[in-house]
């Protein structure tokens, strides 16, 4: 079937009403008690009429009332910026939820969703994932309109208040709470502290914008049942008394921590709070834009002292961090089992020589201030992978690569795109490469130099087609010009 010449129809296009009869046909057949429906729910174009949109909701809350003991995963999307359509749909959705996800416009139509996810309500006591994103704003905190309203208050008191009740209706579900997102990009988070009461969370995801130095983040230590987590757009968060601006980890294929900006002396702390308990051992670590200010003594300390939480580091990646050079010896030093490393854009001029080469299998040291090879990479013979490109002051001789190649007889692929290495270099190297076998280069795009005096006839125009002076000059042939004699 088909809705039209160009939507075919499914299930979720069929009429409310017909649709309810199918699902409750369906369960009634069901003898094992294990029927249940992902419902989701995409509200009209706001820019559609209010009839038009009402007639939807009206069509969508007899739906729900009709199946809603088998719903237990509910989507409700949402773009409406006159009139929200989640409060209604809420207020009739069923006790039998396990996973809610809302994405709407942030806005005073949220004002009663602190209230449905209170566990007084019922309707939220077995909620095990809860998802509110909200990217951009609709409509404004009116004092006179809110139900609650204070003597005095301000647009700004009102918001603030919601974003607190909201943080604390969703701690208030730690008793079935094992997910949850929060991505709220287009307000000021509050304090996220009361998060700390979901004990049996396993996913953590919060996005947002705040400009509060102080303000606090839940430490993913403090969450016994945590998995993974992603901390990302609060501006200057404070975790374990250290600022940093994202943190996440992941826990798939590796074990992963992603820090940005971090303060390189507090960084054992920095480590041992944001750390799932629930999670095994790091072996990824990546890091964007350390900023190192003033004497390095302090943040070389701190790095001597992160041994116990890099012990099983297989992979490290730093990027575009300027002032790192002083911290990669002893960061390097602390990692015994290390098999990648990613030093990219962080103007390096020298790469610190110790145990961690033996182990190495990819090295990309891309987008840095290389004018010749580092000699450390000549030491580690087992390297498959070695990465220079974007290294435009690097113009390596022919028996240099000659020696790289002897020094590393396992190596599958060399990326010296975007550097300056002459063109009877580069040839040279793809000679060698071929003879060898087995190993691709990548080298920098050479052009043909075009020669003035070449004749470029590819138009089809000859000699004898001259200009309107009629002085005997061909208009687009220079070899039959009559004076191109006197050149």
């Amino acid at each position: 079937m088909s809705g039209g010449p160009h939507t075919p129809t499914t299930i979720g296009h069929l009429p409310d009403e017909l649709l309810s009869r199918i699902w409750v046909a369906a369960a009634t057949k069901q003898t094992d008690g294990a029927s249940s429906i992902d419902l989701r729910l995409v509200g009209p174009l706001s820019r559609l009429i209010p009839g038009q949109r009402q007639r939807w909701l009206h069509g969508k809350l007899r739906l729900l009332t009709r199946v809603g003991p088998l719903v237990q995963h509910l989507r409700v999307v949402d773009d409406s910026v006159a009139q929200g359509m989640v409060e209604p749909l809420l207020r009739a959705a069923p006790c039998t939820l396990r996973s809610l996800s809302l994405q709407t416009r942030w806005g005073p139509h949220l004002s009663q969703l602190p209230a449905f996810l209170a566990l007084e309500n019922g309707c939220c006591a077995s909620l095990a994932r809860f998802e509110l994103s909200a990217q951009e704003r609709a409509g404004s905190f009116d004092p006179a309109a809110h139900p609650l309203a204070l003597p005095g208050p301000t647009a700004g008191r009102l918001e603030a208040q919601l974003l607190a009740d909201l943080i604390a209706s969703v701690a208030g579900l730690a008793g079935s709470l094992v997910e949850l997102k929060l991505s709220l990009k287009c307000v000021e988070l509050p304090s996220l502290a009361p998060l700390a009461a979901l004990r049996r969370l396993r996913r953590l995801e919060v996005a947002g914008v705040s400009c509060r130095v102080e303000q606090p983040a839940p430490v993913p230590a403090q969450f016994p049942c945590l998995e993974e987590y992603d901390l990302r757009g609060i501006v200057r968060m404070q975790v374990a008394g250290a600022a940093i601006r994202q943190a996440s980890w992941v826990a798939e294929p590796l074990c992963t921590l992603r820090l940005y900006c971090p303060d390189p002396a507090a960084l054992p702390a920095l480590l041992a709070a944001l750390r799932p308990p629930a999670a095994g051992p790091l072996e990824r670590l990546c890091i964007d834009y350390i900023h190192l200010a003033g004497d390095a003594s302090p943040a070389v300390a701190a790095v001597h002292a992160c041994v116990q939480h890099l012990d099983c580091v297989r992979e490290l990646s730093i990027h575009d961090s300027t002032t790192v050079p002083p911290l990669l010896e002893p960061l390097l030093r602390q990692l015994p089992r290390l098999e990648t490393l990613q030093l990219t854009n962080c103007k390096l001029t020298a790469l610190p020589v110790g145990p961690y080469l033996s182990g190495l299998h990819t090295l990309s040291l891309a987008g840095n201030s290389w004018t010749e090879l580092p000699p450390a990479v000549l030491l580690a013979p087992r390297l498959q992978y070695l990465s220079l490109q974007g290294s435009r002051g690097l113009c390596p001789s022919e028996a240099v690569l000659r020696q790289l190649l002897h020094a590393l007889p396992e190596l599958q692929r060399l990326d010296l795109s975007d550097t300056s290495i002459g063109k009877g270099v580069a040839e040279a190297l793809q000679a060698a490469a071929a003879a060898r076998g087995g190993l691709t280069v990548e080298l920098p795009e050479f052009q043909e130099a075009e020669d003035p005096w070449r004749l470029d006839n590819t138009a089809g125009y000859g000699s004898s087609d001259s200009d309107s002076s009629d002085d005997g000059c061909p208009r687009y042939s220079w070899a039959g010009c009559a004076y191109a004699s006197r050149w």
